[in-house]
């Protein structure tokens, strides 16, 4: 049985509880016009939303009317896209915002009622973007409201209708991806308790473990979190934002064994050649990640969902991967001038080709990804990233293997006291 139908299993049996995508929240605001939430629609019919006040009876929200519930399209170049509407909303007034809502959607919330609004669009995937109004308040009276609101696609798998359109891949993706890793860990550690045994559990060893067990987290927290929403339609989202951080541990620490790798470090030499300089890279590079998840999470607008490495952030991160590519092939040329032995030759090559495509992939999928429709986008780039760092963790596993280590490397740890007796070409 593959892995996919594992997962699929594994979902069937948690969705048969499963409710709608749950918004829910809370306003006190002078603004009379709130963004509600999104939801990815997908082509197969009808689409729902239901709404509810919560807190109806709060001071000032029915002594002017009933607010409204509104909608608003994804279609560029109309009236009601949107992504224009917003970046424009202080230029207009409520009222007007409320006119350029799409006309079939206006809905009053009713006190203690259930409001739905049903949507049918067969053509193509869709988003909708959710707003509440009420532009009866006076200036100065604040808009206050506790709502609640379940989105739902229709006609398509109980596994998925609750899930937005454009993140309906991510429930499989993930934790197939996780298994993956998962089986990559048990090899791992598999031949790190042969290198042990032969004392040849060398440190580039240990940070290839580490960082593929930071990347197996990263997929597997993001599992877990879309293995809830299916069940209760909100997920973990704390589990997103630490899975993130996760994964630029992970992504950090390859790129050092790659640079140390190329330096030669426990293939030519047993020394490192060049530490300082590593450390800063290195140093600088996790900065940076943490700057832009940091920025992604506390500065970047949620309402305009932009992939975060089209950016000025995302592109001050692929710049700085970028110089580290060309210090990783600078190294690798340097090595390749004084190695004279073919086996390892090979492996330089081997490095080269191979994680020179690796570092290139991330800056490609950036340049794809504007070609990619928005409702297809998240699962693509992700799919094209974890099948990269997958391929590349399993060329280093492989590369690294006890078998072939010892035609590679020299992993034998060398006696501080005999250094000049050992015959490295033999270990």
């Amino acid at each position: 049985m593959t892995l996919v139908s594992v997962a699929l299993l594994l979902l069937s049996a948690l969705a048969l509880a499963t409710q709608a995508l749950v918004l829910e929240g809370q306003f006190s605001t002078l603004d009379h016009w709130v963004y509600v939430g999104k939801f990815g629609f997908a082509d197969t019919g009808r689409g729902k939303l239901e709404f509810f006040d919560t807190a109806p009876n709060r001071i000032g929200n029915r002594d002017y009317g009933d607010p409204v519930l509104l909608l608003y399209l994804d279609k560029p170049n109309q009236k009601d896209y949107f992504l224009d509407v917003w970046k424009e909303r202080h230029a207009l007034n409520c009222s007007d915002l409320v006119k350029i809502a799409h006309r079939r959607s206006v809905t009053a919330v009713r006190k203690g009622a259930k409001n739905e609004i049903s949507l049918n669009d067969v053509r193509r995937s869709h988003f909708w973007f959710a707003v509440v109004a009420n532009c009866k308040l006076p200036p100065g009276v604040p808009f206050e409201m506790a709502y609640h609101a379940h989105f739902k696609n229709e006609f398509v798998s109980e596994i998925f209708s609750e899930v937005s359109a454009e993140d309906q891949g991510l429930v499989i993706l993930f934790p197939m991806f996780a298994a993956i890793f998962l089986v990559g860990i048990v090899l791992q550690t598999f031949a790190g308790v042969v290198l042990w045994q032969s004392s040849s559990l060398h440190p580039i060893a240990c940070l290839l473990n580490t960082a593929l067990v930071l990347e197996f987290l990263f997929l597997t927290l993001n599992a877990v979190h879309w293995l809830v929403f299916i069940h209760d339609g909100r997920g973990l989202a704390p589990l997103v934002v630490a899975a993130d951080f996760l994964d630029a541990g992970g992504v950090v620490l390859l790129m050092l064994l790659l640079v140390v790798l190329a330096k030669g470090y426990a293939v030519s030499f047993v020394e490192l050649r060049g530490p300082y300089v590593t450390i800063v890279a290195m140093v600088v590079c996790a900065a940076v990640y943490v700057c832009m998840l940091t920025w992604k999470y506390l500065a970047l607008d949620p309402v305009l969902d932009v992939y975060v490495y089209r950016t000025w952030v995302g592109w001050v991160l692929l710049a700085v991967r970028l110089c580290v590519l060309a210090y990783f092939i600078i190294e690798l040329l340097v090595t390749l001038s004084v190695e004279r032995q073919g086996p390892k030759r090979v492996l330089y090559y081997t490095l080269g080709v191979f994680f020179g495509l690796w570092f290139l992939s991330l800056p490609a999928t950036v340049v794809l990804s504007s070609l990619i429709q928005p409702w297809t986008l998240e699962v693509a780039v992700l799919a094209i990233y974890c099948a990269s760092n997958t391929v590349a963790f399993l060329v280093l596993g492989f590369l690294m293997w006890p078998s072939n280590a010892n035609t590679y490397f020299q992993l034998h740890p060398p006696d501080v006291f005999e250094t000049d007796l050992l015959d490295y070409d033999n270990l």
